[in-house]
C-alpha cells in the first residue's frame, strides 16, 4: 500500500512540476488562440488529489487481491 501511494504521489509531483514549463511553452506557441492560459492552484490541488486517489485505489485493489501474507510469500519464494 505504501509503495503504491509513494509511486503515485511521486508521479503526481513530477507531473505537476512539469506542468508549468509545458504550459508556458504552450502559451508562447499558441498565445493568440488562447489569450488567457494559466494553471490555477485549484487545478494543481485536483491533480495531486487524483494522483493520491489512484495510488490508494491501486494499493487497496492489490491488498484485497492478495491471497497470502507478505511474510509467507517471501518465505516460500525460491
Amino acid at each position: 500500500m505504501g509503495e503504491s501511494l509513494f509511486l503515485s504521489v511521486s508521479g503526481g509531483l513530477l507531473g505537476i512540476g512539469l506542468t508549468f514549463p509545458v504550459a508556458k511553452a504552450f502559451a508562447a506557441r499558441v498565445g493568440t488562440l488562447f489569450p488567457i492560459f494559466t494553471v490555477s492552484t485549484t487545478t494543481v490541488a485536483l491533480a495531486f488529489g487524483a494522483a493520491g486517489l489512484v495510488g490508494l485505489a491501486a494499493g487497496l485493489f492489490a491488498a484485497i487481491g492478495a491471497k497470502e501474507s507478505i511474510a509467507s510469500a517471501l518465505r516460500d519464494a525460491p
